[in-house]
């Protein structure tokens, strides 16, 4: 790993001077902070480390939401206009909730939404003037609530996740 591979480096080049030396990633180092200061142990998700149990989240959670018909209409409605990963909002959509393309698409939102740190209001404040804010916004629509639930449930398992550390 590399904080092995760092620590052995360093060792070499200071000697037995590096051994009481804590040598970390930076997300390591994030982790071991987080630990000191929370009441509870944190670790990282393991949806976090593992790209086939995010999908598969992700996919879970894309279907649940569009049981409801409100949820539905609303992507729907947005890829009538916009389409996203090739999708439009026609009446197959529902067979496309593992699409590969769309779950990489709304992964990528949440990661983007977990680096920002911010409010959905204070998102919409940034996103006022850009020339797509329309689109943007509707988009917002569409991810807040994954965003959400994925909060929700890293806050639940006492887990965090690399953009959000």
């Amino acid at each position: 790993d590399a904080a092995k591979e760092m620590k052995e480096r360093l060792v070499d080049k200071v000697g037995l001077a590096a051994e009481g030396v804590r040598v970390n990633t930076f997300h390591q180092l994030g982790l071991y902070i987080l630990n000191q200061v929370e009441q509870q142990p944190v670790e990282i998700s393991p949806l976090a480390l593992d790209d086939n149990q995010r999908t598969a989240w992700c996919v879970d959670w894309l279907k649940k939401h569009w049981m409801t018909p409100t949820n539905f209409k609303r992507w729907q409605k947005h890829l009538d206009k916009w389409p996203i990963a090739y999708l439009k909002g026609d009446d197959e959509l529902g067979s496309h909730s593992e699409n590969p393309k769309l779950i990489a698409w709304l992964d990528s939102q949440l990661s983007h939404l977990a680096a920002v740190g911010l409010t959905k209001k204070q998102v919409q404040e940034k996103l006022v003037d850009h020339q797509d804010y329309t689109r943007l916004n509707s988009e917002l629509a569409l991810c807040w609530p994954c965003f959400s639930a994925w909060q929700k449930m890293l806050k639940e398992s006492n887990q965090v996740d690399f953009p959000t550390m």
